[in-house]
């Protein structure tokens, strides 16, 4: 039967073959609101036709952004220095706290006054991880320190590690 079909009409049970995309999302939501009971409702999905049903501006974030337990760099936009941060967040929540603190100027960050004193941009667009999925705090912490004492270009507080951590990073 037609979706045209389907309208003023219940049914007991439906199925929606979705071949290809060949009618609008109105149509879609004729061809769902007619069965009785939303779990005689059946839509087989392929791979290739979930993306026929997730709408066109709908876009996924990039796996990095979603990921959490990490430690990332943001780079400057106008010369080579750059942030190295850890967060139990996702990268979107961090820079968009980073975000908020350039906005408002926070006195805090270290990010804002590196902007501030030189008058240069962050380039959040550009922030990477480095490393995701550590759990522990004091691990994030450690590669952390770890990661901008081994960028030269760092503007963090440079953390002294323990001698015997250094000779690791010499190997």
């Amino acid at each position: 039967m037609t979706i045209n079909k389907y309208q003023g009409q219940t049914l007991q049970v439906v199925g929606v073959h979705l071949e290809s995309p060949c009618f609008s999302h109105g149509q879609l939501y004729v061809a769902c609101s007619r069965v009785s009971s939303p779990r005689n409702l059946f839509i087989p999905i392929r791979s290739k036709l979930k993306n026929l049903l997730r709408h066109p501006t709908t876009k996924r974030p990039p796996k990095q952004e979603i990921q959490s337990n990490l430690i990332y760099r943001i780079p400057c936009k106008s010369c080579t220095s750059s942030y190295i941060g850890e967060t139990g967040k996702t990268l979107i929540e961090r820079l968009n706290q980073h975000k908020t603190a350039f906005r408002n100027h926070s006195p805090l960050s270290l990010l804002v006054d590196h902007a501030i004193k030189q008058g240069h941009i962050p380039d959040f667009e550009n922030a990477i991880v480095f490393y995701s999925n550590i759990q522990d705090k004091h691990s994030r912490l450690f590669l952390e320190s770890w990661a901008s004492i081994d960028d030269q270009n760092s503007i963090n507080r440079k953390i002294d590690i323990p001698q015997s951590y250094q000779q690791l990073k010499q190997n």
